[in-house]
C-alpha cells in the first residue's frame, strides 16, 4: 500500500496500537487465504479449460508423462512438468498416434519434446 493509499483509506487516524492490531489481523487473514488456496489446488483435480488443452495426469522423473491416457517419454528431460499441468500439443497427437510429439506447458511456457508410446 502506498503512502497515498494509506492516507486516503483514513488509516493515518489510527493509533499505533490500532495499526498493530490491523496489521496482525491482515497477516492472519493472508495466511488463511494462502492455506485455503493451497488446499484447493492439491485436492481439486485439474481440468482442461480449452478444447485443445490437456492435463498431465502423471509425471515421473521429468521424463515420463501420462496425458489424455497416453504415455509420452521425453527425448531428453522435461524439467518441471508436474501432474496437473495443462498442456497444448504443438506437434504430434495427444491420442498417442504419432512417433514423436511436442507439447507446450502452459504454466511455465516451456516446450517438451517427447516420443509417443
Amino acid at each position: 500500500m502506498s503512502d497515498r493509499e494509506f492516507a486516503s483509506a483514513g488509516l493515518t487516524k489510527l493509533t499505533q496500537s490500532e495499526l498493530e492490531s490491523l496489521d496482525a489481523w491482515l497477516n492472519a487473514f493472508a495466511q488463511r487465504v494462502i492455506q485455503v488456496t493451497q488446499n484447493q489446488t492439491t485436492t481439486r483435480p485439474a481440468t482442461p479449460t480449452r478444447p485443445n488443452e490437456y492435463v498431465v495426469e502423471a509425471s515421473a522423473n521429468d521424463e515420463t508423462f501420462v496425458i489424455n491416457g497416453e504415455v509420452f517419454k521425453a527425448k531428453t528431460y522435461c524439467f518441471g512438468v508436474e501432474t496437473g499441468d495443462r498442456v497444448i500439443f504443438v506437434e504430434g497427437s495427444p491420442f498417442g498416434a504419432c512417433a514423436s510429439a511436442e507439447f507446450l506447458v502452459l504454466r511455465t511456457g516451456t516446450v517438451c519434446r517427447c516420443w509417443c508410446e
